[in-house]
């Protein structure tokens, strides 16, 4: 199996060895997400909340206010991106090793989270059940109401392969 980074074997080679080992039985689920600019934006503004509250995420009722407008720096955005596409790339082939998996996209569990939980089931072979979360979107879905340069990232990703996450 290939591991992008080195140390992801090493540090848990015991559950690799067993995922592996049952790619033909198990069932696994591979959460993805579309926009890897906003999952990029995201990276910056955890950051930002983590420093004010010091929590690393955001649960109902832990804050009164949520950060917004962040200075996004454009040359850690293109590193940000470029890892998030690689690593992307590497769970894709992983998941191609697995016999048995479901997809499941970020923007689905957050604007369906029901239906989203209620596939989940059933690809597990559970019962259908009333499920809640305490997953809560906390960023604007329009980017220009998140980060305070915004001209400047549209400009920077003009003409590159992420122009298209604008």
């Amino acid at each position: 199996m290939k591991f992008q980074y080195p140390g992801q074997y090493e540090a848990y080679q015991d559950v690799w060895e067993y995922l592996f080992d049952k790619r033909t039985t198990m069932r696994m689920i591979f959460l993805y997400r579309k926009n890897l600019l906003h999952q990029s934006i995201s990276t910056f503004q955890r950051k930002a909340f983590y420093l004010q509250y010091g929590l690393h995420n955001w649960i109902k009722g832990s804050c009164t206010h949520v950060p917004r407008g962040v200075h996004v720096n454009t040359k850690q955005l293109f590193e940000i991106l470029e890892f998030k596409e690689d690593h992307q790339r590497n769970l894709q082939a992983l998941q191609q090793k697995f016999t048995h998996t479901c997809t499941i996209e970020y923007e689905d569990l957050i604007t369906n989270t029901k239906e989203t939980l209620q596939s989940v089931l059933s690809f597990l072979g559970a019962d259908t059940m009333q499920l809640n979360s305490s997953i809560l979107k906390i960023s604007p879905t329009d980017i220009r109401e998140s980060v305070l340069n915004y001209d400047e990232i549209e400009r920077a990703l003009r003409g590159t392969s992420y122009e298209h996450f604008l």
